[in-house]
């Protein structure tokens, strides 16, 4: 599957594209027939909000906000429903971040965290969740926050992170570090991380 950086701008398809509201959802089909798409209410969110000015965590926040969802969660459902609709031809990658991620001399990640003490993560299948033991609260985890969490050691920058990330999942340095700043900086909001150092 492809992977599109959380900070790539997305545009909706609407050339050669009938779309219509059908109850609560948003059918999208091809003129030729050859296609079609339905869309649940928050599908139909993300496809309004592709208008190729807003980033994938932009869209992605604003359906935190409507839907009173998980941050990471909202994420990746936001992930996984544009990488299927630009396959699908009816979005497009309007302008992805700028290439400058694939090297050493990158600006930011340098920060190193850790997961909070108080904090225990439990698997439950495909997704995680993470106890806050002091605040007694919890919060979903899917598999990429999971992974990113659990490689947070006190050690380890979160350059140093998304290169190991990007090694084992054969992806851009670049794009894999912007995730993992993303999602790092949802988990601080939320108080399962907390920043212990910083690299020179």
């Amino acid at each position: 599957m492809t992977h599109i950086s959380t900070q790539a701008r997305l545009r909706r398809i609407t050339d050669g594209v009938l779309c219509r509201a059908l109850g609560h959802e948003t059918i999208l089909i091809a003129r030729q027939g050859q296609m079609s798409c339905a869309l649940n209410p928050v599908g139909t969110a993300i496809w309004n909000l592709a208008d190729g000015q807003r980033t994938i965590a932009e869209m992605a926040a604003a359906v935190n906000e409507i839907y009173d969802v998980a941050p990471d969660v909202a994420l990746q459902d936001t992930l996984e429903l544009v990488t299927g609709l630009v396959a699908r031809g009816l979005m497009a990658v309007d302008a992805e971040p700028e290439a400058q991620a694939d090297g050493p001399g990158l600006s930011l990640g340098h920060e190193i965290y850790l997961l909070n003490p108080a904090v225990a993560i439990e698997d439950f299948g495909e997704r995680s969740l993470a106890l806050h033991c002091e605040e007694l609260r919890l919060v979903e985890l899917n598999a990429t926050a999971r992974d990113i969490a659990l490689r947070l050691d006190g050690k380890a920058s979160l350059y140093q992170v998304a290169e190991e990330m990007a090694n084992d999942y054969g992806q851009p340095l670049g794009a894999i570090l912007q995730d993992v700043q993303a999602v790092v900086a949802q988990m601080v909001e939320l108080g399962l991380v907390e920043q212990v150092g910083l690299l020179p």
